[in-house]
């Protein structure tokens, strides 16, 4: 089973937010299930974030194909097999 099967099946993963808006700096905890975010909370309040503020959040899958339409696969497939470097 491939990792991106794995993935979509169901997982939860942080993120951090990075900009100059009111959730800049905060970090997330965002649930995929059956390849969409199901849930996304702020652990540093403890609650829910509404679900039409989803789409500022990205799948695994998402973040992937972001990643290829620019250009960039080869590069970090490269360094993720380096160890990152």
């Amino acid at each position: 089973m491939s990792l991106s099967a794995i993935m979509s099946a169901c997982a939860t993963r942080q993120t951090r937010v990075s900009c100059f808006c009111p959730t800049g700096g905060t970090t997330f905890q965002i649930t995929v299930s059956a390849g969409a975010i199901s849930r996304v909370i702020n652990p540093q309040i403890g609650s829910d974030v509404v679900a039409s503020q989803y789409t500022m959040f990205r799948t695994v899958d998402q973040l992937f194909e972001e990643v290829r339409k620019a250009g960039n696969f080869a590069m970090l497939s490269s360094s993720l097999h380096n160890g990152g470097a």
